[in-house]
């Protein structure tokens, strides 16, 4: 199954089958008890996803973590780019490089 959202972007995530994180120290699933006093509530109060990541983010993590260099890094031109082009795709604003600021 594959959404869409309304810029046209392929989301080849399925939300038919949620990941159950109950176990796996999950503030949203394992910690009802302590936080509300009860387990029988729906986790609705945390932005926790219960599904996959998407698999394009999981590959660019993999490939980032696999050099084993982990240092500061100074932004690059194409992050700058990414910024100002998602913000003129997006929200039609012209976005100016030195409005951006690295932190």
């Amino acid at each position: 199954m594959v959404f869409r959202r309304n810029y046209g972007l392929p989301m080849p995530t399925n939300f038919d089958h949620p990941i159950d994180r109950t176990g796996t120290h999950s503030v949203k699933w394992d910690y009802r008890q302590k936080i509300f006093g009860k387990e029988d509530i729906l986790a609705m109060w945390v932005a926790d996803m219960d599904f996959p990541t998407a698999p394009a983010v999981s590959k660019a993590l993999e490939e980032r973590a696999s050099h084993s260099v982990f240092g500061y890094s100074l932004p690059s031109e194409e992050l700058f780019n990414s910024v100002i082009d998602w913000y003129q795709k997006r929200h039609n604003w012209p976005v100016q490089k030195e409005w951006l600021i690295y932190v």
